[in-house]
């Protein structure tokens, strides 16, 4: 089988060590690509990525990856306000992607994590966000509305992309 996974990771404070936004994707736990608030380009980290995409792909993965920042800074400043935090360096992180199994079945996953804690988890079987933490509750509710429905969303991209 084969797993694809990504990792997203916002952290609050600019004075640590850590950008303050950082993606990367992983090919059966090998790392393919990279994307971070400092350098502000996805860059392929396989030699595969290089040779076979060129540079439209990676200028499109970049503005794509842009355009996530703003969401990410968003969501670590709503997860400390739902923690009561107004400082320190804290980080929210979002860890998605499937496996394809040796029998061609295909399973998806899509979390957050709130410092190294998981928020909330997405039930891949019923399309709904389950919160881990009190404090994820009031997103859960309205990710599970009928007029947002992101946990349908996320299922039906987890597995048809």
């Amino acid at each position: 089988g084969h797993t694809l996974r990504y990792l997203y990771t916002g952290v609050s404070d600019k004075g640590s060590d850590l950008p303050e936004f950082s993606i990367v994707g992983y090919v059966d736990d090998r790392e393919f690509i990279n994307y971070n608030s400092e350098s502000r380009l996805a860059r392929p980290v396989a030699q595969w990525m290089e040779k076979n995409e060129g540079p439209d792909y990676w200028e499109g993965q970049t503005q794509g990856l842009k355009g996530a920042e703003p969401l990410f800074r968003h969501n670590v400043r709503t997860a400390m306000s739902r923690f009561n935090q107004t400082g320190g360096i804290h980080s929210f992180q979002e860890m998605y992607g499937c496996e394809l199994r040796d029998d061609g079945t295909t399973e998806g996953y899509d979390q957050y994590g709130y410092d190294g804690r998981e928020f909330m988890y997405l039930d891949t079987q019923n399309g709904m966000w389950i919160p881990t933490m009190n404090e994820a509750q009031i997103t859960t509710q309205r990710w599970n509305s009928p007029e947002e429905r992101v946990g349908e969303r996320n299922k039906n991209y987890l597995e048809n992309i």
